[in-house]
């Protein structure tokens, strides 16, 4: 046998939660076991009206970029990672089990920020040269990011998880079909595609929707628009194959393409293999 020859173990997961404000990203991210916030934008009146001890453990506010007062969000998360990276293992997991990002969508505008005031410059457009190359900066940063939690994670055996924002996008594939939306992280789609090719999963958090009243030829071609109706069930869509539109989503561990969420409940946790043979992370 070669030396250091091994099988692949279940490893914590890397997951990507997008969403649209006020979808329950937040809640759904407290409720992995043991959570740990950075906070990007502010959580406290998320968890008002949760116990005490249920409520998650949150470091401070990243602060807004302040040239004069050497503030910067980049380099505080970064010492935030560092801090949690340094942390005696056995201590840490007797607190925290889950390392959760929220949001990534603030974080990028935090960070954008950041990169044009640096510069001196007006806008990103214009910022590091031109060209929209300091859309490429920020998509290093964010790289950077990312691998800095992954390996404070894999150190302490901790899930990580992203929140995001969502934004449609317009898209046309061919020039002989019409457009349709498709749903993406709110950042630059550079820094995006990093979140996508970094995590095990890319999940989006929405409602349940259907069609009444819409109307179609024998050639399958819309004749009458109908309406959007919502069921108030909110779904995570897992892959393409789970609901129009959602492209982006992806996962490794063979989820059911929508998965039902139900109030105040965590439905991955029964289904993800990592916390199937670990309930508690």
């Amino acid at each position: 046998m070669l030396d250091g020859m091994s099988k692949p173990g279940l490893t914590a997961p890397v997951i990507t939660i997008a969403g649209a404000p006020g979808a329950g990203k937040s809640t759904l991210g407290a409720l992995f076991p043991m959570p740990l916030f950075i906070q990007a934008e502010e959580l406290s009146s998320v968890f008002d009206d949760w116990a005490e001890e249920d409520k998650p453990h949150t470091l401070p506010l990243l602060p807004s970029h302040d040239l004069a007062l050497k503030k910067s969000p980049y380099d505080t998360i970064m010492k935030q990672l560092d801090q949690i990276g340094r942390a005696n293992t056995a201590e840490l997991r007797q607190q925290v089990r889950t390392l959760v990002i929220d949001s990534t969508s603030v974080l990028n505008a935090l960070m954008e920020v950041e990169i044009v005031e640096k510069d001196g410059s007006d806008s990103m457009g214009n910022a590091c040269g031109g060209f929209h190359k300091a859309y490429e900066v920020a998509a290093g940063m964010h790289t950077k990011i990312i691998e800095r939690a992954k390996r404070v994670c894999r150190k302490h055996n901790m899930a990580l998880i992203f929140l995001g924002h969502t934004i449609a996008r317009k898209m046309r594939n061919r020039p002989d079909a019409e457009e349709y939306s498709v749903w993406t992280l709110d950042m630059g789609e550079k820094a995006a595609q990093v979140y996508y090719r970094l995590s095990d999963a890319v999940l989006f958090l929405t409602v349940e929707e259907f069609v009444r009243g819409g109307e179609t030829s024998k050639k399958g071609i819309t004749t009458k628009s109908g309406k959007i109706i919502s069921t108030g069930q909110r779904i995570i869509v897992t892959c393409p194959e789970g609901k129009q539109g959602f492209s982006n989503a992806k996962n490794r561990m063979n989820l059911d393409a929508l998965i039902k969420v139900p109030a105040d409940s965590n439905p991955l946790l029964d289904l993800i293999p990592f916390y199937v043979a670990n309930p508690l992370g």
